[in-house]
């Protein structure tokens, strides 16, 4: 059980989605995978902060939901976690 953050929708639509408490087994999730742990739920509330400020682009055919988990991996990486 854990914490997921992404994003949601398509390419009209992408917007920010933290859900809590989540059974990582839930077959929903395409292409997802464990990163990393954190050491507190303060942790956690951080990281939900900094990860909802990643920028999310709209209507830009270029750009997916790879590319906010590019710049969502390197964020937090950059503030301090170890992921």
């Amino acid at each position: 059980v854990g914490n997921t953050f992404e994003i949601v929708g398509d390419q009209t639509t992408y917007t920010f989605r933290m859900t809590e408490n989540q059974l990582f087994e839930n077959k929903d999730y395409r292409g997802g995978c464990y990163v990393g742990r954190v050491k507190s739920k303060a942790e956690v509330a951080l990281m939900g902060v900094i990860l909802k400020k990643v920028e999310v682009f709209q209507n830009i055919p270029a750009w997916n939901s790879h590319e906010w988990a590019k710049a969502a991996l390197s964020v937090p990486r950059n503030s301090g976690f170890f992921i």
